[in-house]
């Protein structure tokens, strides 16, 4: 680069000379652009101690750009470690000038979701960690993602996560292949611990070579507050893995708060009294991580106003309750500071106690219990009185007999007269009747007659009726 005898710069490039040569602006436009971004390059790269990454490697897969990034290389200086690097990354369509940028990244990582057929360009910046300084972009790197997917992957990858309770899930399509297992494989996204001579990632342990579409981790031991990418490789003992897109947890921010577990309900005079678990505590995984407070949740008679309580403790007191009504209750806990609101419990009812009745209330009842024994005492002393009149009515007349029947009652042998005396012994007798007729014929003479003879017996003696005609012939 020189200044020509008429005041023009001129450049000389690859041993070129533009002199005698006329300069004109649009020529110069490459030749700035290339110069701006040594010259970016060298300044970025003074003030941040370090270059662009030194290589950049991608590769498509499906709808996915999976990249491997080499550190930044400072001959001379100070050297660096992989770990002591992130990277942003910016990508873009290239017949598109809309533009996306990530943060953060990790040196080995996949970017999916992409649109298949497409063109994607992106550039490259390293992130010093400690010091947070950033440096110069690479230069841009295009790629073109394939024109369809060719195999069926395991889709839809998710992870329920309640409490300290970690299940993950996904879908596969068994028309394709239905004898196969899986294995998920995890990584954490923190690239702090990476090292380069141990694997990316690694198998998780209860996931390998399963049947089912879903495993449960929670005993896997993840840190809490670290952020982990998970994927699922599906194999059917001849073909190639099947991989799924990356799916990233932060147990931190994805965990959902259970409910809490009820352990003490009391009832007395007018409150009730709750005692509650934290989440989490009956499995022995308590949410220790947040600063939890708790809120409960009471209506009456299953359908009235709902009031709410809140309290930093796990003990509720609700006072200036009606007695004898059912109350019903849930409780949840709370992460304000996280903005998480937690899962309620089971619903809850229980029936208040009678408590003490008001003054007037004690001033009714005594009125009427003193009507009550009033009307009772009455009631007897009227029944007993006529039930009296009754029986003396009865058994004892007042009215007086005459004189004569008096005297005649008072005369002992009248009295003796309406004695009973033994009954004299007897014989049984009867009275027979027995009747003769004889005929006499008549050739004895003509002074037959008929003769009747009766005889009688009465109480054993015989009498003849014609005694004094003499005796019979």
């Amino acid at each position: 680069l020189f200044r020509s005898g008429r005041g023009r710069l001129c450049l000389t490039v690859s041993g070129m000379d533009c002199r005698g040569v006329r300069c004109t602006w649009p020529a110069l436009v490459p030749v700035i652009l290339l110069l701006s971004y040594c010259w970016r390059s060298i300044v970025c790269g003074a003030a941040a101690g370090f270059g662009p990454p030194s290589a950049v490697h991608l590769k498509s897969i499906d709808d996915c750009i999976s990249f491997d990034i080499s550190a930044p290389r400072n001959p001379g200086k100070q050297r660096y470690d992989e770990s002591d690097f992130l990277y942003d990354i910016v990508i873009w369509k290239n017949a598109s000038s809309e533009q996306q940028t990530r943060t953060n990244v990790c040196s080995i990582d996949t970017i999916d979701g992409l649109a298949l057929n497409t063109t994607y360009c992106l550039k490259i910046r390293a992130i010093l960690i400690e010091e947070q300084k950033r440096g110069p972009f690479t230069p841009v790197y295009c790629i073109e993602t394939p024109q369809k997917v060719l195999k069926p992957q395991p889709e839809h990858v998710r992870i329920h996560a309640v409490n300290k309770m970690f299940i993950l899930k996904w879908d596969w399509d068994y028309t394709y292949e239905s004898n196969v297992t899986f294995t998920v494989e995890y990584t954490r996204e923190k690239c702090l611990i990476y090292t380069p001579n141990k694997p990316f990632w690694t198998p998780l342990m209860e996931c390998q070579d399963i049947i089912t579409t879903e495993c449960d981790f929670s005993r896997s031991g993840f840190d809490f507050n670290g952020k982990y990418s998970f994927r699922v490789r599906a194999t059917n003992g001849t073909g190639q893995p099947i991989w799924s897109k990356k799916i990233i947890f932060d147990p931190f921010e994805d965990t959902e708060i259970g409910p809490p577990s009820y352990k003490k309900l009391e009832i007395g005079d007018g409150f009730l009294s709750v005692n509650v678990l934290p989440p989490g505590e009956l499995e022995n995984q308590p949410m220790s991580e947040y600063d939890l407070t708790y809120q409960a949740l009471v209506w009456k008679n299953s359908s009235g106003p709902q009031k709410m309580y809140t309290e930093r403790q796990t003990f509720f007191t609700f006072s200036d309750l009606e007695p004898n009504t059912l109350y019903c209750l849930k409780v949840r806990a709370v992460a304000k500071v996280e903005n998480k609101t937690g899962q309620f419990s089971p619903m809850k009812c229980i029936t208040t106690a009678a408590g003490n009745p008001s003054y007037w209330e004690a001033l009714a009842a005594f009125v009427l219990s003193a009507i009550a024994v009033f009307s009772v005492v009455t009631a007897l002393w009227f029944l007993s009185y006529h039930l009296k009149q009754w029986i003396s009515y009865i058994f004892f007349p007042s009215c007086n007999l005459p004189s004569n029947i008096k005297e005649c009652l008072q005369d002992k042998r009248i009295t003796k007269a309406y004695l009973s005396y033994p009954e004299e012994h007897t014989e049984s007798c009867c009275i027979i009747t027995e009747t003769i007729t004889e005929e006499i014929d008549q050739t004895f003479g003509n002074h037959e007659n008929k003769h009747s003879k009766q005889s009688s017996r009465d109480s054993g003696n015989y009498s003849n009726e014609d005694e004094t005609g003499g005796d019979v012939k």
